[in-house]
This record gives C-alpha cells, structure tokens and sequence, in this order.
C-alpha cells in the first residue's frame, strides 16, 4: 500500500533525476505504461516543469480548479481507462496513442511513484529487439495467443486458453507456456497463426479490437521451432508477422506413431475417386488444376486440364507432386468480366491465344480476344479450352528469376488468404496491429493506377521496375522500399488472394523511417508522404546529381522562373513519382520590416489544405440535471475554439433551458470528477478526448462528488488498491445546513433507477474514491464542512444496474450538423491567404540580414496528373504542460467529379487541364486515441466503389460529398485533359 509522498519538491527532483539520467534502453528493460491525464495532473501539484533554482512558477495559462487538494495530489495513479476486460483479465486496450493517451516511464520512476501515491493497474512495456538485430523497441502490446489442443482427428478442440508472451522470450519458455496451458500430455508440438483483424466501421470508441478465430481454417499454421535460446520473435514462423499482437496456437500431442495433423492430412488421399480435382505438379515443377481420371489401389493417372491427353500421368497415392485442390493454385475459374484467359483457338492442332471474359451467365462466360480471326465462345468454365494467363502462353508467365525481387517475401506468404477477391486489386489487408493507418493509405495508393501500372509492368522477361532502382542513392532506402512496395502491389493485383499480408513493407517502411516502427497508431497522411517520398528516391533514374543553386525571381515574369525552376530541379530528379503526381507551388514571401520580397516555386507532392472552421469546435457534453432520477441528457453545442468555458456554460444552458451559472463542467475520467473547469478556462484546451460533463447545481455554498466503488474484480491479479470505482459520478449542492440524512435522500433519488439503496453503504472517502475514512454520519446529523467526496460502497454487483446506469438520452442536437459544411472551395482559398509567419519560423531577410517575421503566401502554379489533397483535421492545442493533438470533424463538401481547379491554379497552361475525377479516400473515424483509419476506393475497369476497413472488403455506394470522415482526397486527371 502507498505510504505518504515527500514534499513536491522532492518528488520532482526524484523523478527528474530518473528521467534525465544517462542511462541508456538496454534489451530487457521494463518500462510502465501511464495514463497521460495522471502524469499531467502530478506534474501540475510538483511544479515539475519549476526549475528548482527558481523561486516562483507562473500558472496564469491554468485557470481550472481541482478536486484534489493540494495535500493529497492526483490520488492513486489510475489506469483503468487504458484498459479492457478481456476474459478473466484486464488487458491494454489497443488503440491507444502515446502522449496523447499515456507516457512511458523507466521502472525507477514508477516505483517511486506507485511508492508514494498507489495505483490500480499495472501495464508492462518490455524493450525487446527490433526487426533488425541493431533495433531496440519497446513493445508497448506484447503477443496474446488464444490456445487449443488439438484432438484425435487432427482438428482444433476444446475450449481456448490465454497465454501472453513477449517477443524476447526464448523459444524454449515459450513452447513450454504454451503447452503447459493445455491439458495434452506426451511429445508435443506447436503450431501457430496470426489471428485477422476484424475491426469495422462504427465500432464503439475505445471498445477491444475484435479478431477472426484464429481456428478458422486449416491453413497458414507454422511450426513453433527454432533454437531454443533464440527469441520468439526471431524464428521464422513468428518474424514475418513479429508486429500482429493477436495469434492462435495449437497443441499437438502423440505417444508414439504419428502426429494426427499429418494423419488427418493424408486421409484424403485414400479416398480419392475419379473425377476428383485436386492440384498437380508436372515435370517442370508448375502446379495446375488437375482431374483424376484413373484409379488403382496404389496409384492415380492425372489429367492437366487444357493439356492434351498426352501430357496424363500416372503416380502413386502417396507422392508429394499431388495435393488437395487450391493448395498450390488458385480458385482462377471464378471468373468476372474483363478477367484475363488463355482461350483455344479452332481447329484439332489449335492454338492458345490471350483472351478476355466479355460476359458472365451463371456458369457460362462469353470469351473473346483481340487476335484476329478469334472468334468468341460461350464456354462452361470448368471447360478445357480456356486456362489461366500463362499456362501455355510463355510470355504471360511469372519470370521465376527475378520472383525473389517482385514477391512480397522469398516464399509465397503463407499469411496471404487465397481466393479470388471481387475485383482485381480490390483486396482485403491483415491489420498487423494498430496498421489500420497503414491499411488505409496503401489501398488508395494501389489505386493510383499510373504508379500501380508502372510496377506491373514487365519488359523482356522481367519486372520494368528493377532496372530503375537507384541503390546509390542516400536519400532513399537503397531500393528495399520500392521492392517491397512492389511485392505488395504484384501479390495485391495478381487475383491468386481475397486478403494480402504487407507485411514486408511494413518491415521495409520501418527500416527506413524509424518513426514507423513498433506499434502504436500512426498518420495515414504522414505514411504516404514517407512513400511517396522514399520510392521516388529509390527510383530517381539521375545517379549523379549535379549541384543546383535555388533560383529566386530577380524581376523577371513567373512563367520564365517556374519553367527554369523546374527545369534545375529535373537535373536531379526524375521518376515515375514525379511524372505524375508533383506540380509546382509559388512562395512569395514579403519582409514585414523593409519590404524586400522573394519569389520562389517549389515542387509539391500533396497539398495540405487548412480548414477555414478550424477555429470553431462541436462539443459534446452529458448534462445531469439538478436531483433528477431520469436519465442523462446528451447535447452537442458549437462554439469557437478562443470562446472560454462560461461562454460553453451559456451556450448548453440554451440549448437545455437551464441557467447557465448553475452549471459546472467538469472533465470525467477513471470514474471521477478529474477537473472541474472554471469559466474563463479556455475551449481550445479541452481535448478532444476528455469526457465533458455538466452538473446542474443551483444556488450552493459548495459541492460533493458521489462515487461509486466496489472491491477489484482482478485485486488478485495486477491491481495494487484492492477497490476500483465503476459507472459515473454524480455531484450534489450542499449548504452549511444540509444534513447526512439530506445527502442520502438526494443520492437516492439520483440512484434509484439503476441501483437498489439497500446495495450500498454510503462512505465518506478520500477524493479518489478507493480510501475510506467513515461511513456517513446519522441523518438528523449535519454534513461535516471538510467532506468533498462520498462513495456508494457495493458489496457485489447484484442491485446495480450498470448498462442502466451507462443510459443517456439524446438531445436534438445530436442529429444536427450544428454548422454549414465547408466547401473544398474555401479550403483552397484559405490555404492562399497571406499569413505572417510565427516567432518560430521567422525568415531571414537579405537585405534586413535578420530574421523577421515574414509574410508568407502559396499559391498552386501548377498541378499535376494525380491531385492529393490533405484535409488538415488534426491541429495542435498548447496546454499548460503539454502540447495536444485535437481533431476536426466538420464537413468538407468535395466534388466526386468534375473537380475545377483553374481557378486556384496561375500557370495558364496548366490551368486548361486542372479538372479532376475523384478515385479514392483515405478516411478516419472516431477520436484520437480510439480512432480508426479506413478507405474507399474506385475500380478503374469497372467503375465500382469497394469499402476497405482492414481485411474486410464490401461494395461501397460511391463515396458522401460531406463526409466528415474523409481525410486524405485522391484525384486523377479528368479524360482528354492534358498539361
């Protein structure tokens, strides 16, 4: 239990000490998870960012009012809202964002810490070695693995168990862990598998990502073995997929004979009949659908459909070169319109010749092709006179040489699920943990056609792309990127899987930008900008680049300096990246103290373009209306984000028809009143993730919280408090004469429609709730003045209703838009706007020869064939002690087709082509920390929309003009247009 805290100022010299000591990560170290509000509120009561050679410190940004006293500090360090019950335990809720959601802290920090204050939860975060072997990562979610045994027949079995490892145990302590939490007895071995990420849209925030059974299937299960002192996230049936935090694993035992998975595998051997299709290999070592057509007790004659008969062959039961249907090819004779074929020409001595699916009835398909004298054919499609592209036409077949350079690793992946997905390229992605990010940005960029075309495109036998990659070049990655980024989109478009693993890239991508490694949740935007960037550093065909002076105007027209500016900067670059998707932004930039000016023209991947709203904010609110029984009112007002918290105040008492002054908004968090704000404390330092809650209070001298506890469902486990609080607090107006038995009657009647009186001993505690000084005093007894903080003790949860208790009733305003949508217009516009720069990018002068603060003005000189324009959702907020991310969600109305741009563009040339047709959204939903990266793309050949959420894929009904999802916006040049 927590002892008493020193002064703060030894607090903050203690932690302090720890946190900037030389100290370096070392493999094994533990680190502890921390809820980013308690670190904030203990640093605010130590003065921890007070130099303790100072002698004051200067709060004039706090002007909020806390619910803990001075003496007390934050209270026991919560946890719990980082957290979700996940069985009988109490996990890390995925998801989460550090510094905006938690900190990390070195162990002897928080055992100081916990030392003086307490805590509920404990998560660890292990540092364990990186994909590399130079890496160092801290692995913040470590890898859960749901275990089965499996049975006599070879099959899953039994109910699952939780076994959680980390990525630096050793093979041997791993394998044992997972055995031992079976009941399988004798020689033993272990498969596993990544579990699929079945997140989806309109998921409740915050709520435990959910998985696909790792179960389901028989395939992609991997042999737990290595050496046993290596780390499990080292051997190979783990590395590939190191970064997935979710997997299954099965026990398989036997005493003596053979493993019933091997068994259960071979059986079908035995019962092969004529007329069975199953996968061969021929001499050549090609698979190919195959028919039996021929059946001895120990051998089987194979027929290779569209092979003459000639080519049959016989082989025995049990040779390796045949396997169950689907094992090595894929389902291709599921076909669609516009699928690529080889069709058979007429004649006995035909001919094959590339064709195409025109029209699909049912099991029929009408085939066709651009060879002359071809004439088309109804065909059944097990039919023998149509095979899969490159089956006989050698110069449709995958160049083996160069498969190690274009697949997405040195194996098919065995992660990737086969089948055939509704459209080429419309794939779903495995999320590999919290790359939903990464997910989404990577469907709209396989979409970007001219890119995804250039790496598909194959030129005398081998992949285009590979004799362009420029490994010299220190600016890129030394080509690992563009080839994985290559294997991806191959493996994406080849029609052989329903869901790709990226795996490799996601190894590729973080190898060559550390900030995307580990797995925490990240940008989508800032992801694409490190790609877009790194390919076309990989593939910039300029091997020596020439020094090149920037070229500023010395007075002469914008046409000549953009075509010269081009020009010097196409001495050193030149890609498939900038042939389509860079144009050319003019910077003019005005010296505020003499007037000097400097004219420059700067190439430009994307756009980022301002929200002119920015400054106005929708908050969400739950108003608790005074001594009332009925449920909560949920409300969404609008204000400006410089409006303080009074100006909030009045504008839900308006929409409520209370009185504004009899109101106290308050931050709810770990079941408690966390802050309670004052009214000039301003709405921009709100975050977007607090939980806002108004309490109608009317005329008082003061007021007490109501909190409601109940003894740890996990106190055995990892909890330090055996109490935890549940469900929301209340708060009540008291006065000099209000008695116990006052409070008891209002606590009644705020309780009375989700809990029972007689269920709960009313206790006067500390302000956190889980210390118990007394239990309330008789009724005809006055309420003591130094009370602050009640709490309704449960013995158990029988007399409480807590999906009751979580009820709230929706206000109208929940259904509005609460403003106008902005439109895509007035975003270019603000984006335009002359803005003086800030006294942290000041501009040097050259002729003031100081820096200065600056006007600065953008304009878009010109734009290229594939338009992405950013939506800039998330800005940052300076609080008192840290900086935070918020986020946006007004509506941006944004035209589908026929997006006009000439009139943002200046150069006329390029202002004739500047109409574009939208092909793809990267989308987020939810909040910062709990929120969800999406995306909606179109399909080029048949103008279809797909809806990508992770693995899943569905058919989407085009995409909202105003969708306030929408965050990153793909536009390609209209039909006929031309810069």
């Amino acid at each position: 239990m927590p002892g008493t805290p020193p002064p703060t100022t030894d607090q903050r010299r203690a932690v302090k000490d720890v946190l900037d000591g030389p100290e370096r990560q070392r493999l094994g170290d533990v680190y502890y998870v921390l809820s980013q509000k308690w670190w904030a509120a203990w640093r605010q009561h130590v003065a921890y960012e007070k130099s303790d050679s100072s002698s004051s410190l200067d709060l004039a940004g706090l002007s909020l009012t806390r619910t803990t006293s001075v003496e007390e500090g934050p209270g026991p360090i919560t946890n719990e809202p980082l957290g979700v019950s996940a069985g009988s335990e109490f996990i890390l809720r995925e998801g989460l964002v550090e510094r905006d959601d938690y900190v990390l802290l070195p162990e002897k920090a928080w055992d100081l810490l916990t030392r003086w204050y307490g805590r509920d939860y404990e998560f660890k975060a292990l540092v364990v070695q990186g994909a590399s072997s130079s890496d160092l990562t801290l692995e913040v979610f470590p890898l859960r693995f749901d275990v089965r045994i499996v049975d006599g027949d070879g099959a899953a079995s039994g109910p699952s168990t939780s076994v959680q490892l980390s990525r630096s145990d050793k093979v041997s302590s791993a394998r044992r862990a997972l055995e031992d939490s079976t009941s399988s007895r004798g020689e033993r071995r272990v498969w596993v598998k990544p579990a699929s990420d079945e997140s989806f849209e309109g998921e409740k925030t915050g709520a435990p990502r959910r998985f696909k059974d790792a179960f389901w299937g028989d395939s992609d299960w991997r042999l737990l073995e290595g050496d046993r002192d290596a780390m499990v996230g080292g051997v190979p049936s783990i590395h590939e997929d190191r970064e997935c935090p979710r997997w299954g694993a099965l026990v398989e035992s036997r005493t003596g004979g053979e493993w019933p998975r091997d068994l259960q595998r071979e059986k079908w051997r035995s019962h092969i009949r004529v007329g069975d299709v199953i996968d061969a290999k021929d001499s050549e070592g090609r698979w190919f659908d195959s028919r039996i057509v021929e059946v001895e007790r120990d051998r089987v004659k194979v027929h290779y459909n569209g092979w003459s008969s000639r080519w049959d062959n016989w082989c025995d039961r049990k040779d390796e070169q045949i396997q169950p249907h689907l094992t090595h090819t894929d389902d291709w004779r599921r076909l669609k319109v516009g699928d690529a074929l080889e069709m058979r020409g007429p004649g006995e001595k035909a001919l094959w010749y590339k064709g195409f699916v025109k029209e699909v009835d049912g099991s029929r398909v009408l085939v066709s092709s651009h060879t002359p004298n071809v004439d088309k054919q109804w065909l059944e499609t097990s039919s023998e006179h149509i095979c899969k592209l490159g089956t006989h036409i050698k110069a449709e077949r995958d160049p083996k040489p160069f498969a190690r350079q274009y697949s997405s690793s040195a194996r098919p992946s065995r992660s990737h699920v086969r089948g055939q997905p509704p459209a080429r390229g419309a794939v779903g992605l495995q999320n590999l943990g919290n790359t939903c990010f990464m997910n989404s940005m990577l469907q709209c960029l396989s979409h970007t056609r001219p890119l995804t075309d250039y790496f598909l495109r194959d030129e005398e036998g081998e992949p285009f792309y590979v004799r362009q990659i420029n490994e010299k070049n220190p600016l890129g990655s030394g080509g690992d990127l563009a080839r994985a980024y290559a294997g991806f989109i191959r493996d994406a478009w080849s029609g052989s899987y329903s869901t790709v693993t990226p795996s490799a890239l996601k190894r590729a991508v973080s190898g060559w930008k550390s900030q995307f490694s580990g797995y925490q949740q990240q940008d989508s935007q800032e992801l694409m900008m490190a790609l877009l960037d790194g390919l076309h550093e990989d593939l910039n065909e300029i091997i020596q680049k020439p020094y090149v002076e920037q070229l500023e105007s010395k007075g002469e027209p914008d046409h000549e300096l953009a075509k010269e500016s081009w020009r010097r900067f196409g001495l050193r670059n030149k890609s498939v990246v900038m042939d389509h998707c860079m144009g050319q932004l003019k910077s003019h930039i005005t010296c505020d103290k003499c007037g000097h000016e400097s004219i420059l023209f700067d190439p430009y991947n994307h756009i980022s373009l301002p929200l002119p709203a920015a400054g106005a904010r929708r908050v969400t609110c739950t108003l608790f209306k005074k001594h009332s029984s009925q449920r909560p009112l949920k409300v969404i007002v609008a204000v400006q984000a410089k409006d303080t918290v009074g100006a909030l105040k009045q504008a839900l008492a308006k929409v409520a028809a209370l009185d504004g002054s009899a109101l106290d908004l308050c931050d709810v968090w770990g079941h408690r009143v966390y802050r309670t704000f004052s009214d000039n404390f301003s709405v921009e330092h709100i975050k977007a993730n607090d939980e806002l809650v108004a309490f109608e209070l009317g005329e008082r001298e003061r007021a007490i919280d109501v909190l409601c506890g109940r003894v740890s469902r996990y106190a055995s486990v990892d909890r330090q408090s055996p109490y935890e609080l549940f469900g929301r607090p209340l708060r009540i107006a008291v006065t000099s004469t209000t008695t116990c038995g006052d409070v008891r009657s209002v606590v009644k009647q705020c309780t009375k429609r989700f809990c029972d009186e007689a269920s709960y001993v009313l206790r006067i505690s500390t302000a956190a709730g889980t210390r118990f000084e007394s239990d309330l005093g008789k009724d005809d007894e006055l309420l003591p003045k130094e009370v602050a903080t009640l709490t309704l003790e449960f013995k158990s949860e029988e007399g409480y209703d807590e999906d009751e208790s979580d009820k709230v009733e929706e206000h109208a305003s929940c259904l509005e838009n609460g403003h106008r949508d902005i439109k895509l217009e007035d975003c270019f516009r603000k984006f335009a706007e002359k803005e003086q720069l800030g006294e942290t990018e000041m501009w040097y002068c050259g002729k003031c020869k100081e820096h200065q603060r600056a006007y600065k003005k953008l304009d878009l000189w010109s734009a290229p064939e594939i338009l992405i324009l950013h939506l800039k959702r998330f800005q940052y907020a300076q609080n008192t002690y840290f900086v935070h991310r918020q986020k946006l969600d007004d509506r941006v109305a944004f035209p589908v087709e026929n997006l006009d741009l000439s009139p943002h563009v200046l150069d006329p040339e390029s202002r004739r082509s500047a109409q574009y047709d939208l092909y793809a959204v990267s989308e987020h939903s939810g909040g910062l920390g709990g929120g969800h990266y999406t995306a909606t793309a179109k399909d080029d050949n048949t103008g279809v929309w797909y809806h990508y959420n992770d693995s899943v894929v569905s058919r989407a009904d085009g995409v909202q003009e105003s969708d306030p999802k929408a965050y990153v916006l793909f536009y390609k040049r209209r039909p006929g247009k031309s810069s």
